[in-house]
């Protein structure tokens, strides 16, 4: 059961996703009580064999998966379009993803069609986006090379000249052959405050860029 930010509930079914790295999606266009919250942030979502999957990240003020509970969490509302076509489900009001199911521990009971969920270690973890507000992606044979392909309005990133198609060298000094994608994600996610130097590549050109991470949604 979701609880939206007004109190509003929606029940229904939802696609488990072990593979999404977001927490839940909502589909705004299988119920009329499902809304997009005044403050939220447009963002590209993922990728799907369609192509790129836009649309908007905002938080919902509770998450109750069978006896357990998540508040604030961020959610997806991802724009009407082949995605959310392909996957539709007669009822299906959204996706439950990675980001609430590595909080907890699951068994999958195929034959009996259950599912037993239990407190993991980061049950507790609180929700965060990219405090930076890029998205960035892995590209080349070995996956090291970190391009970003989106930066957010408003974020440090845009405030600081941070461009689509700029890669990534270095973060606070360190080449980004260290890093893999996770490493990166989990650093932009860690604490509002937090010091971060990036090296970039922009063509022919350098560039070195300072900022603080801020929580932007």
């Amino acid at each position: 059961q979701i609880t939206q930010k007004d109190n509003s509930k929606i029940s229904g079914k939802f696609l488990i996703d072990t593979g999404a790295s977001m927490a839940i999606s909502m589909d705004v266009s299988a119920d009329e009580e499902i809304y997009i919250p005044e403050k939220n942030i447009e963002a590209l979502l993922g990728r799907a064999i369609g192509g790129d999957i836009s649309g908007f990240i905002s938080r919902t003020k509770e998450v109750k998966f069978g006896s357990l509970e998540f508040s604030d969490v961020l959610t997806s509302y991802p724009n009407p379009g082949s995605y959310t076509e392909a996957l539709r489900i007669p009822g299906r009001k959204g996706t439950i993803g990675g980001n609430i199911l590595n909080r907890v521990n699951v068994i999958f009971d195929y034959p009996n069609k259950k599912i037993y969920a239990r407190k993991g270690q980061l049950y507790k973890k609180k929700f965060e986006y990219n405090m930076l507000g890029i998205e960035v992606i892995a590209e080349g044979t070995k996956l090291d090379k970190f391009r970003i392909v989106n930066v957010v309005e408003t974020s440090p990133a845009a405030h600081n000249g941070v461009k689509e198609g700029d890669y990534i060298i270095k973060i606070n000094g360190i080449d980004v052959d260290n890093y893999n994608l996770t490493k990166i994600s989990n650093m932009f996610r860690d604490r509002e405050g937090r010091r971060i130097r990036l090296r970039l590549r922009r063509g022919d050109q350098v560039i070195n860029k300072k900022m603080r991470l801020k929580r932007i949604i």
